[in-house]
């Protein structure tokens, strides 16, 4: 995408320029996240602001559902490429697509630990397919008390 297509505007009687959504835009917006870029970094190709797209993806369902898509199109561009270099055997850095993933995508290395006595414990991290088959196979009893065993953490 270039740079060269600018959001038209037009002024109120106190000067404030209001930009005008076109619905061509959702094409364009889904297009450009496709290719790793996001959605804020639309706003530099059409000539808005981040402010401008966001009250545009409230008010304008299409652009919001183009959004959407368009974060789906950007996490696969990237899981693609992390897919395709560690096939190649590439040296590759990881930290870029990892912090867009994060960013767009909604990836965390946050560990959640909900529960109380009417619900059972559950413990959330990432994708737990991922997950260390030694992990997988314990009791969250066992991996306190392994915890609690290795110094890292007490039971109480």
């Amino acid at each position: 995408m270039s740079l060269k297509r600018k959001a038209e505007f037009t002024k109120d009687n106190s000067g404030f320029k209001t930009y005008q959504y076109k619905p061509e835009y959702c094409d364009q917006l889904v297009e450009h996240m496709s290719e790793g870029y996001d959605f804020v970094s639309f706003g530099a190709v059409i000539g808005v602001c981040k402010a401008t797209l966001y009250n545009w993806a409230k008010a304008e369902p299409d652009f919001a559902d183009a959004h959407e898509r368009g974060k789906a199109a950007f996490t696969y561009f990237w899981q693609r490429d992390m897919q395709e270099n560690r096939l190649e055997g590439k040296k590759y850095i990881f930290r870029v697509p990892e912090m867009c993933l994060k960013n767009v995508a909604g990836w965390t290395n946050r560990i959640t630990i909900e529960g109380n006595a009417e619900r059972p414990l559950a413990i959330a991290h990432g994708d737990i397919s991922k997950w260390p088959e030694h992990l997988l196979d314990k009791s969250i009893d066992g991996v306190l008390n392994e915890d609690a065993d290795s110094g890292s953490a007490k039971e109480s």
